[in-house]
Order: C-alpha cells, then sequence, then structure tokens
C-alpha cells in the first residue's frame, strides 16, 4: 500500500530532466486537466508521429508504396468489371483491408443478384529531381 502523497506531475529537477521538453510536456499537459495516462498516451502518440516524419524524410530518394482498395461489380454474365456499386454509382476506396472487406460485404447482401469483388490498387511514387538549367 502506498502511504506517500502521489504527485501528477514530475518535477522538472528529478534526475536531471530539468528543462528537458518531455517533462515540461508531460507537466503542461496535466496541468491543463489531461490525467496522467492520457498525458503519457498523447505524448507517445506525438513521439511515434515525430519518428514517422524523420524516417520518411530521411528516406525521400526511395519509392513509398500506397495501398488501396475498390469494390467492382458486374451483371451476371458479363463479362465487364464496372467501378463503385449498382445503381448509386458510388466510387469508393480506402487503405484498410478489413473494412474493405466488410463493405465489399454489405454491397453483397445489398445487391445479391450483381457479383463483386475487390480490387487491391498498389501506387508507388518516386521523387525523382529534374535536371533543369539554371537561372540566368
Amino acid at each position: 500500500m502506498i502511504t506517500e502523497p502521489v504527485t501528477s506531475t514530475v518535477p522538472s529537477t528529478s534526475q536531471g530532466l530539468q528543462g528537458h521538453p518531455g517533462v515540461d510536456l508531460f507537466n503542461l499537459l496535466v496541468q491543463a486537466g489531461l490525467d496522467a495516462d492520457t498525458a503519457r498516451r498523447r505524448i507517445d502518440a506525438h513521439a511515434g508521429m515525430v519518428a514517422r516524419e524523420q524516417r520518411y524524410l530521411a528516406d525521400t530518394d526511395a519509392p513509398h508504396t500506397r495501398v488501396a482498395y475498390r469494390l467492382e461489380y458486374r451483371e451476371g454474365e458479363d463479362d465487364v468489371w464496372q467501378p463503385g456499386t449498382p445503381g448509386l454509382g458510388v466510387r469508393w476506396s480506402c487503405t484498410n483491408q478489413p473494412e474493405a472487406l466488410t463493405l465489399l460485404a454489405k454491397a453483397r447482401q445489398r445487391w445479391p443478384h450483381y457479383e463483386h469483388q475487390l480490387v487491391e490498387i498498389t501506387t508507388t511514387v518516386t521523387h525523382t529531381p529534374l535536371d533543369v538549367p539554371a537561372a540566368p
């Protein structure tokens, strides 16, 4: 059992962290009314975002790949697949495969007289500097 009082802020002088941005940010979030766990989760999420951005910026010459999923349908024995949904013509795409599978199942229930399929679209982006003459 804890018998000493527990504080939800970190003293700036603890463990030589005086003026450390993480300690200052944590204390500001707690002072703004967040509980300690929520403040830690927000700091962790922000740190992850910054780390992903730094990896992206450090690797700008490498190609970046994006995967999306699109719903298509066709009538009976028709050879041509149409993008979207029958009747409504709604065209959608998403980057989350489980969500795409859920939408496919809903389309199959809603329009059982049509055949439906998911198409995976992979896009690769590369950054290539152009060789442009210098300005005069």
